[in-house]
């Protein structure tokens, strides 16, 4: 698996915690690199805050790049 993320240039960060994502990004400054061209995934579960979260953002463009999980 690090060989692929290496050879594709693929990096997973970790914010640990959803009150850490605003230091990685922005929803404007998550627009702009979609606008620019860079390709991301946001992984987040579906708690109650990450959901308040979620509905905070407008742009469908920076939905499509959140990918929320829920918790069985």
């Amino acid at each position: 698996m690090a060989d692929f993320l290496i050879d594709n240039h693929i990096e997973i960060i970790s914010i640990k915690g959803k009150y850490k994502l605003h230091f990685f990004a922005d929803h404007k400054s998550l627009s702009n690199l979609i606008k620019m061209g860079f390709k991301f995934l946001i992984i987040i579960d579906l708690d109650e805050g990450n959901k308040k979260i979620l509905e905070t953002i407008t742009d469908s463009e920076v939905l499509n790049h959140i990918m929320p999980i829920v918790r069985t």
